[in-house]
């Protein structure tokens, strides 16, 4: 390295050395121009402290604190672009705080870091013996390559690998160590915010990317990188394209399938290519160290809607077809829990080509505040009543959309996470003993409230209720249903034992201000996806 470059990095090194400053999140840290080691293509020398990276250090902090646990290591994965080498310049900058001995190294360089200074180490005159205590090694996977033996084969260094391969942590040298996989998730709106205005060079060129930045976001999802690109492009996505390849396109159930098929396929095969589809989130481990699993998202806001719009015109085997690529475990991905919603509301809408009876409702019991479980005690099943007309898909966008009508089954226009429920329709009560908000008028005529999802445990949301207080507003005389709808355990692959407990323990948890403002009884109803052979509920009654 030329004598300045190593003149900045001790300066660099002199700076942060037992600096007890505080990095909180959204934080900004002003860093010295590397000219000769590239850590930033952009926004620059300044690095946004996420709120990700503090909890990924805090997570590597805990293993560190295990017996032995130099013994393993670390795999950092995540979707790419989002920033992870960023995120072992953030851990540099930690473990010097720290006073912590550790070697950084990146784009094939070495740099080995003490109280003494910053030393350049080449690798192939790597001084093994000078490392007799566990010490972390922060490792940048360039262009997706294995990390060195020199490091993967001490027995006193501990590597954190930053890597976008999802099949790095199942490598042979992975395998050997035992290492756990930590998932790094994509940006925040916030801090997208905040990196545009890293990015501007001025006022003028600010104005332009704020401008521009909601239809890139659009398109692109929150990959940190793409957005940068795009907007140093001013909107142009042909780069993009060029990485992911064309940009999917839903425009009718044939392209849909397509994709359906694609977005599963990225989940199992294809581990070096980019999917333009999906789009990978944390789902936590119990322990600091445990392995994270993770769950695919659409990859951008766009495409989302594009696929919401189609399932509607969807047949029902092919949405079940569909379905059956996911079944292994639907809760993984966004695409396997929005096709369960799609079977079961063709299912409630009968749309099926042929009759199939749903299983009786379950009631379920108000527990610790709001929290809704099936207790078995509840002997009064009752059946949906769903046996006349079809019902017609309507979407909507805001509450005056909705009528009291109950030939429709409405479904919310735009997609968004923040929804308590998925589906609403009008229909008769499930049960004589339901009477009318006045208590005296029998058969009233009923506001189903459905929440779809494959989980067992499911949260909903405080947003949304306005839709719903409006609807009772308009409507005095309706009563308020709330319909857990799960997918009923194929007892071929499950022991009935189990089926019974998972059925069993199916919860809900609803938020205050819906029990507050509309309070209404809580059903479940499980779905079929398959043709059981031994029907769940007759062990229920």
């Amino acid at each position: 390295m030329p004598v300045g470059g190593m003149s900045t990095l001790q300066n660099f090194h002199e700076d942060w050395w037992g600096n007890n400053d505080l990095l909180c999140a959204n934080a900004v840290i002003h860093l010295p121009a590397f000219s000769d080691l590239q850590i930033f293509a952009l926004p620059g020398p300044r690095l946004l402290v996420r709120k990700e990276y503090i909890y990924v250090f805090g997570r590597l902090q805990r293993f560190g604190q295990l017996e032995n646990f130099n013994s393993r290591g670390v795999v950092l994965n995540g979707q790419r672009g989002i920033g992870k080498s960023m995120f072992l310049f953030y851990a540099l900058i930690r473990c010097l705080q720290e006073s912590r001995d550790v070697i950084f190294y990146f784009s094939h360089r070495i740099f080995v870091c003490s109280k003494d200074g910053v030393q350049e180490v080449d690798l192939s005159r790597f001084p093994h013996h000078s490392f007799r205590s566990p010490t972390w090694c922060l490792i940048d996977s360039f262009d997706g390559e294995h990390p060195p033996v020199q490091f993967i084969g001490h027995r006193y260094i501990f590597p954190i690998v930053a890597s976008s391969r999802p099949d790095e942590a199942y490598s042979s040298w992975a395998q050997r160590r035992g290492v756990c996989e930590h998932f790094m998730n994509p940006w925040s709106d916030e801090e997208i915010s905040i990196g545009v205005e890293l990015l501007s060079r001025d006022e003028a060129s600010l104005i332009l990317y704020q401008s521009l930045l909601p239809q890139v976001l659009n398109f692109c999802g929150p990959i940190i990188r793409d957005v940068y690109s795009c907007l140093l492009s001013q909107g142009s996505t042909t780069i993009i394209d060029n990485i992911y390849g064309p940009h999917p396109c839903v425009y009718n159930a044939a392209s849909l399938v397509q994709l359906l098929n694609t977005f599963h396929c990225c989940t199992l095969d294809n581990f070096e290519t980019p999917c333009s589809a999906a789009l990978r989130f944390r789902r936590p481990a119990p322990s600091a160290a445990g392995s994270d699993d993770f769950y695919l998202d659409f990859r951008s806001p766009c495409l989302a809607q594009e696929v919401w719009d189609q399932l509607v015109h969807l047949g029902y085997e092919d949405a079940q077809d569909c379905f059956s690529r996911f079944s292994y475990d639907p809760t993984r991905t966004v695409a396997g829990r929005w096709l369960f919603q799609d079977i079961a509301r063709k299912q409630i809408c009968r749309q099926t080509t042929q009759f199939e009876p749903l299983a009786p409702l379950q009631e379920m019991s108000l527990t610790e505040g709001t929290r809704t479980f099936i207790d078995p005690e509840i002997r009064n099943h009752h059946c949906l009543p769903i046996t006349g007309a079809k019902r017609r898909p309507v979407f909507y966008s805001s509450a005056t959309e909705i009528v009291c009508d109950k030939t429709s089954f409405y479904i919310p226009r735009k997609v968004t996470k923040d929804f308590l429920f998925n589906g609403l329709f009008f229909g008769h009560s499930p049960s004589p003993e339901i009477s009318g908000p006045d208590g005296v008028t029998p058969d009233p005529t009923i506001l189903y409230i459905l929440r779809i999802t494959t989980e067992a445990e499911n949260k909903g949301s405080e947003l949304e209720v306005k839709v719903i207080c409006e609807i009772l507003r308009r409507y005095p005389d309706l009563v308020p249903i709330y319909l857990l709808v799960v997918p009923l355990p194929k007892p071929n692959n499950i022991s009935l034992t189990s089926m019974l407990f998972d059925s069993l323990k199916r919860s809900w948890t609803m938020p205050h201000s819906w029990f507050q403002k509309c309070p209404g009884r809580v059903f479940c109803q499980s779905i079929k996806i398959g043709r059981p052979s031994v029907s769940l509920s007759s062990f229920l009654l």
